[in-house]
């Protein structure tokens, strides 16, 4: 008399008993931090205990698959841990240089009295500054500083940044200067013939 089941009825049982054993550790794998050492201990003695019904008593080859699904559901929970703290980092770094108008080739946030100073040019008045003499002042000095002449990169750096934040101040006072000569005059469009 054969005591074993029919392959069919025993098929859907051990399936139901697989699926159900599997959910833990997909639950395991999208938050890892949340499996502890007992409940990891239950969890890889019951997915050895469905691998033994259904592969049959081998120990070492179970014990190599729960570890290798294990280790790597933990590789996987600390990458995407880490780069979430990395996108989170990243997207405060973006605010933070938007909050400051910060760019990458920004004028390194050097005042206009230093520019002066650098450039050895009288201190801008109201956006009143001898563009030209500017103009001179910083050809001569990022030529006195080439480095390949035994000057410093350094210095050039300064010394362009100081020309642009000059060149930035004047523009400013000009564009506010054109905005209240337009205000004075009323609003005028320019027609063009085609």
């Amino acid at each position: 008399m054969n005591l074993q089941q029919p392959q069919a009825s025993r098929s859907p049982n051990l399936r139901g008993q697989f699926l159900d054993s599997i959910s833990p550790v997909q639950r395991s794998i999208q938050h890892p931090a949340s499996l502890s050492h007992s409940a990891g201990t239950d969890l890889f003695h019951s997915v050895n205990a469905q691998l033994d019904s259904r592969f049959g008593h081998n120990p070492m080859a179970h014990r190599i698959i729960t570890q290798v699904v294990f280790s790597g559901a933990r590789i996987i929970g600390r990458a995407v841990a880490e780069s979430y703290r990395q996108a989170a980092a990243s997207q405060k770094y973006a605010a933070a240089t938007q909050k400051t108008g910060g760019g990458a080739f920004a004028s390194s946030n050097i005042t206009m009295e230093e520019a002066c100073k650098i450039l050895n040019v009288g201190p801008s008045r109201m956006g009143q500054i001898d563009m030209e003499h500017v103009t001179e002042r910083f050809k001569r000095m990022f030529d006195l500083n080439e480095p390949s002449k035994g000057g410093s990169f350094y210095l050039q750096s300064k010394i362009l940044r100081a020309r642009e934040r000059i060149e930035r101040e004047v523009r400013g006072f000009q564009q506010m200067a054109e905005r209240e000569a337009e205000l004075k005059e009323g609003f005028k469009p320019k027609f063009t013939k085609e």
